[in-house]
C-alpha cells in the first residue's frame, strides 16, 4: 500500500505503552519520513507568513501593517489577502510543535523561530491589528475573526471579534511561552509573559463578559446570543492558559480564570447527544429557547471538546464519538463506508453532513480527518485502546499517501504559485478527478497534519491547554506545590531564572516558606 515507514510498524508492535508510541521511522536520505513531513509542513506555514522568509516575499516590507501575519493560504501576488487570526493561531501552534521536535532531532529551527517571532512580537503585540483595543466597545479585548489588508500589506478593516478566536489566540500566546522554555530561551519566555499580559488579560475579560451564567456557555460576541460549542471550548482553553500565566508571571487575576473554565466545562458537558448520534450538539439556539441543536449540519465541532482537551479525552464518550464517526447511523456516514483497503476512499473523512442535500456532503477532507485522528490518538494514549489508535493511523494514512487522497503536495511533489507542500482541501468521493483548487491549502490543515505526525510517530501530545497544571497553595505556615502531567519540577528565585531541577520531587511537594521569593515550573 505504499505506506510511510512506521505507519505499519505501530500496529504490528502495538501494546500502546509510550515506548511503543515512540516508534522511529527508517532513514530516508538522512531524514526519517516523519522528520521530512514535519519540515515540509512547517515550511508551508512559513510560506503562508507575510515575512521575508516566504518564497513569494518580494512585496514584504518590515514596516508593513501586515508584517508577520500568517495568511490562511500561501502568500502570493495579492499579499496577505486572507488573515484569519484563529487559523493563524492554529498554524503558529503547529509550527512551534514541529520546530520543537525538529530541534530535538538535531535540525536548525532558525527560520521557524524567526517567523514565530515576527508573528507574535511584530504582528500580534506590536501592531495589534487583530486586537480590539477600543475600551468603549462592548467587544473590547477580543481578537478579530478576520483582518483585511490590501496587496501591499496595508490594513483596511476587521471583522467582529469572537470568543472562539480569542481563545485560540490566548492558547497560541501561552504556547509561545512553553515553546521558548522548551528550546532553552528562558529569558525570552519570561519576558513574553510580561510583555503580552495586557493583551491576554483584556482577552480574558472579554470572555468573562460573554459568558452566559444560566447555561454556562459562551456567546461569540456582543451582537449574538447563540451559545456555540466552539466559542465555549476555546474559551476554556484560553482561561486555562491565563490561569497558569498569572501564576507563573506573578500577575493578579481580575477574576478566577480556573473557576470560570470549570463552570463552562459543566455547560459543555450538557451538550452531549446521548441518542443514536454520539456527538456534542453544536450550539444552544437563542431563537428556540436555548435548546441544543446541530443547526444545519454535523461537523468537526461535534468532537472539539476532546480535540482541544477542554474535556478529558479518556472519557468513554470520546470512544463513542469515534465509533459513530467511523460507522455512522441512520444513513449518515462521516467516514467513507468501505472495508476495502484498496479503495482510495478507505478511511476518508467528511467534514460536513448537511441535513439538506448539498454537494459538500460528498467531499472527503484531510483536515477534519486529521482532527479526528488527534482525538482518537488522545483517547488511545490515555486508555490503551488499540482500535482508536488504529483509526488515528488510518486517517493520517489517508491524508498522507498517494494511494488514498493524493492531496498532500509533500507526497506528490506538486507545486502551485511556486510553493510546494501543503494539503489540498478536499476530493469528491463520487468523482476522484473532482478536487479542491490547488491554492486551497490551508495553514491550519498543515498544523493538524504536523500534530497527527507527532502523535503517531513520536508519541508527542499537542494541546491547546497548558502542558501541565501547576498550582501553589498555602498549607498552614508553609506551602505545597501540586501538578498534573509528567515533567521535571524546577525552581528559581526569580521568574527569568536560572532554573534548577528539584530532586526527589513528586506531587504534592511541600515547600518551606522563607524570606526569599521562589518560583516553580514543570519542564516537559
Amino acid at each position: 500500500m505504499n505506506l510511510p515507514p512506521a505507519l505499519t510498524s505501530i500496529l504490528e508492535r502495538a501494546s500502546l505503552s509510550l515506548a511503543v508510541l515512540l516508534v522511529a521511522a527508517s532513514n530516508v536520505g538522512g531524514a526519517t519520513w516523519a522528520e521530512d513531513a514535519l519540515m515540509r509542513e512547517a515550511g508551508y506555514i512559513v510560506n503562508c507568513s507575510f515575512t521575508e522568509f516566504a518564497i513569494n516575499h518580494s512585496a514584504v516590507q518590515t514596516t508593513d501593517d501586515a508584517y508577520g501575519a500568517i495568511n490562511v493560504d500561501r502568500v502570493y501576488q495579492v499579499g496577505p489577502d486572507w488573515v484569519n487570526p484563529g487559523e493563524s493561531a492554529m498554524a503558529a501552534i503547529g509550527l512551534m510543535a514541529a520546530a520543537r521536535q525538529l530541534k530535538v532531532s538535531g535540525y536548525s529551527i532558525t527560520t521557524y523561530d524567526q517567523v514565530l517571532n515576527r508573528f507574535f512580537q511584530n504582528w500580534l503585540l506590536g501592531h495589534k491589528q487583530s486586537v480590539n483595543t477600543n475600551a468603549s466597545d462592548a467587544n473590547y479585548g477580543g481578537i478579530y475573526s478576520r483582518v483585511y489588508y490590501d496587496s501591499s500589506g496595508l490594513w483596511r478593516s476587521n471583522d467582529a471579534p469572537t470568543t472562539a478566536v480569542t481563545g485560540q489566540m490566548l492558547a497560541a500566546m501561552w504556547k509561545y511561552y512553553e515553546y521558548n522554555v522548551s528550546i532553552s530561551n528562558s529569558l525570552t519566555a519570561s519576558n513574553w509573559l510580561q510583555q503580552s499580559w495586557d493583551v491576554a488579560r483584556t482577552a480574558g475579560d472579554f470572555i468573562r463578559r460573554m459568558t452566559n451564567a444560566t447555561y454556562k456557555l459562551v456567546r461569540g460576541n456582543s451582537s449574538g446570543n447563540d451559545l456555540w460549542i466552539s466559542d465555549s471550548v476555546m474559551s476554556v482553553c484560553g482561561l486555562r492558559c491565563l490561569d497558569q500565566w498569572a501564576l507563573i508571571a506573578g500577575k493578579s487575576k481580575a477574576f478566577d480564570y480556573g473557576a470560570l473554565a470549570d463552570t463552562i466545562v459543566a455547560g459543555i458537558q450538557q451538550l452531549k447527544d446521548n441518542g443514536t448520534r454520539k456527538n456534542f450538539f453544536k450550539y444552544r439556539s437563542s431563537s428556540s429557547g436555548y435548546s441544543p441543536t446541530y443547526g444545519d449540519s454535523i461537523d468537526q465541532l461535534c468532537f472539539l471538546p476532546y480535540e482541544a482537551e477542554a474535556l478529558d479525552p479518556a472519557d468513554p464518550f470520546c470512544r463513542s464519538i469515534s465509533d459513530w464517526w467511523t460507522s455512522g447511523s441512520g444513513g449518515i456516514n462521516m467516514t467513507y463506508p468501505t472495508a476495502d483497503t484498496n479503495d482510495w476512499r478507505y478511511f476518508g473523512t467528511h467534514w460536513h453532513y448537511y441535513f439538506s442535500v448539498r454537494p459538500e456532503n460528498d467531499y472527503l477532507y484531510p483536515g477534519p480527518g486529521l482532527q479526528l485522528a488527534k482525538v482518537e490518538w488522545k483517547y488511545a494514549q490515555r486508555t490503551g485502546d488499540s482500535v482508536a489508535l488504529d483509526r488515528a493511523r488510518k486517517r493520517l494514512q489517508w491524508a498522507a499517501t498517494t494511494n488514498y487522497s493524493r492531496l498532500w503536495f509533500g507526497s506528490t511533489g506538486s507545486t502551485e504559485a511556486n510553493v510546494p507542500n501543503g494539503i489540498e482541501d478536499w476530493r469528491n468521493s463520487t468523482n476522484y478527478s473532482n478536487a479542491a483548487a490547488t491554492w486551497q491549502r490551508f495553514c491550519d490543515t498543515s498544523a493538524y497534519f504536523i500534530e497527527a505526525v507527532l502523535m503517531v510517530y513520536y508519541g508527542v501530545n499537542t494541546k491547546y491547554i497548558p502542558n501541565s497544571d501547576v498550582a501553589i497553595a498555602r498549607q498552614n505556615t508553609n506551602a505545597v506545590v501540586t501538578w498534573k502531567g509528567t515533567g521535571t519540577l524546577e525552581s528559581a528565585t526569580q521568574v527569568s531564572g536560572p532554573w534548577t531541577s528539584v530532586t526527589n520531587s513528586a506531587s504534592p511537594f511541600p515547600v518551606v516558606v522563607g524570606g526569599q521569593a521562589k518560583f516553580f515550573r514543570l519542564k516537559n
